[in-house]
């Protein structure tokens, strides 16, 4: 089999992102993430790897000053296409146990990195 015609492999965390997202347990995008952050409803925050030096400072400082986990994870497309959007460099999880998941799923997926 051609590896082009092949479909592309989705991650597990990828999956559990976009059903977060789905079922309404996880935001995406910078201004609603910062919202969720700063209502402490935010249990995880996730960066895209290629965001923007400033987005990835304003995100760590802010989880850090409410300790708060953050990880960095696969690039905005990757990152957009789980959740249905054409980019996406921030998401939060609103819900603890998909929250764990997510990062359970990363680990096995082998793709987490810590800003």
């Amino acid at each position: 089999m051609n590896s082009e015609s092949a479909p592309l492999k989705r991650s597990r965390a990828a999956g559990m992102l976009g059903l977060a997202v789905r079922a309404r347990k996880a935001v995406t995008g910078s201004v609603p993430v910062e919202s969720a952050v700063k209502a402490l409803e935010a249990k995880l925050v996730v960066l895209a790897a290629d965001a923007s030096g400033n987005t990835a400072k304003h995100f760590t400082d802010m989880c850090s000053y409410r300790n708060l986990p953050i990880c960095t994870w696969t690039d905005k497309e990757s990152m957009g296409r789980a959740v249905g959007r054409d980019i996406c460099a921030a998401a939060a999880f609103l819900d603890e146990g998909m929250a764990k998941a997510f990062l359970e799923a990363v680990k096995k997926d082998g793709a987490a990195q810590e800003p």
